[in-house]
């Protein structure tokens, strides 16, 4: 497995990324394709706990999609993706009951073809230091910062926060002790030139209300120190707790710039930039999602508002979601049954899992051709029932 993940993905991962990886893999969602007894190509799948709006449902995180370059365009990933939704949907794993898969696209044009649609999206930003650089950010008196070790006992009580910031952020999945672990892990490749990983926590009242984990990579010039604040997370129960962590990471002492990789797109750090330009933001899509049950994964979640609606769907990968479906939303969920009722909107699978967490717009999609509107006005319904109050966010890669 090592050797086809290291020759697919073109790396070498450290002993250490190897032993986490080790501990998280589940054989027994595992898909091997093999040319005679040799292994060339494999898939997995992670049971996952994910948020979606208004409650957190079993996800199956797909990852490790991969095949030697020896035996490319033969067919081998397509049969492994099929293999894994095949068995999904007719909940052949006993325990594992998903109705929406979920992965990370190494190369974005390859998962749509099976049913994916981009759910999120990410920000990376690099800041200059600057202690002034927040303008009319809150600020909390009573929140105090402290150094704390990356042990695991320490990160899993910094965890209670991300916990409460899952509860109203869709695309969130729980970390056990198993993924605290390797977001632990000093590896060469985390590391480079740079520092241990460092990890701050902000306090109120006796309480842990945010942290932040971090490395600093100082360089020294003719003019003095250089260094690169890398943030890896940053994360707090409110507004004034996560501009107090900013604050702080913008102005650490020998340092220039501050990066921060794959935060949400609605962070309110860029709102609270004097000069956003500076912060040379950069996005990109970030979480795809793909519903394997349409009647499971929409009851699962909740809406902004109540609708009814005929919507006609298109799966040439699981027929059983394809049809005619009535659909009636509330704020727990929604009823979605087979009609033979005439369509107010037309649209594939991938479209619905690229709303499914509350990201995009329907009038943005229907803009771009995705959607086909048969009755005035449904576009802007369904738009208002499934965008959600944030945006969605997946931080951690799986």
């Amino acid at each position: 497995m090592v050797r086809v993940d290291d020759h697919a993905f073109g790396s070498t991962a450290s002993p250490e990324i190897r032993q986490a990886d080790r501990d998280l893999v589940e054989l027994d969602r595992t898909l091997g394709a093999f040319d005679g007894a040799e292994l060339v190509g494999m898939s997995g799948i992670y049971s996952l706990a994910m948020s979606v709006p208004g409650r957190t449902v079993p996800v199956a995180g797909i990852t490790g999609v991969g095949v030697l370059p020896t035996h490319r365009r033969r067919g081998i990933l397509t049969r492994l993706m099929r293999g894994m939704l095949d068995e999904l949907a007719s909940r052949t794993h006993p325990g594992h009951d998903e109705a929406v898969a979920a992965l990370f696209a190494s190369e974005p044009a390859i998962y749509p073809r099976f049913g994916f649609g981009a759910a999120s999206r990410a920000v990376s930003l690099t800041l200059p230091r600057d202690a002034h650089a927040l303008a009319d950010a809150p600020a909390d008196p009573s929140v105090r910062l402290r150094l704390v070790d990356p042990a695991l006992a320490a990160a899993r009580q910094l965890e209670t926060v991300m916990e409460r910031v899952a509860h109203r952020r869709p695309g969130v999945y729980a970390r056990d002790d198993r993924w605290l672990a390797r977001a632990l892990v000093e590896a060469p490749e985390r590391r480079g030139q740079a520092s241990a990983l460092r990890q701050v926590a902000a306090d109120r009242n006796g309480q842990v209300v945010g942290f932040a984990r971090y490395r600093t990579e100082v360089e020294w010039n003719d003019a003095g120190p250089h260094g690169v604040v890398r943030v890896s997370e940053l994360v707090g129960a409110d507004p004034a707790v996560e501009a107090t962590l900013w604050r702080y990471v913008l102005d650490l002492d020998l340092t220039v710039s501050v990066e921060a990789a794959s935060r949400p797109i609605d962070d309110p750090l860029l709102e609270w930039l004097r000069d956003p330009r500076r912060a040379v933001p950069r996005v990109r899509d970030g979480l795809y999602v793909r519903l394997v049950d349409l009647p499971r994964a929409l009851a699962e979640r909740g809406f902004a508002d109540e609708v009814e609606v005929v919507l006609e769907v298109t799966d040439r990968l699981l027929p059983s979601n394809a049809g005619r479906w009535r659909v009636r939303t509330t704020a727990t969920g929604a009823r979605c049954e087979p009609t033979n009722a005439p369509a107010e909107l037309s649209l594939d699978i991938a479209t619905l899992g690229a709303i499914h967490l509350g990201r995009a717009s329907l009038t943005r999609m229907a803009a771009a051709g995705r959607v086909v509107e048969h009755r005035d006005g449904a576009v802007a319904a369904v738009s208002r029932a499934w965008v959600g109050e944030q945006e969605p966010w997946c931080p951690w890669v799986f």
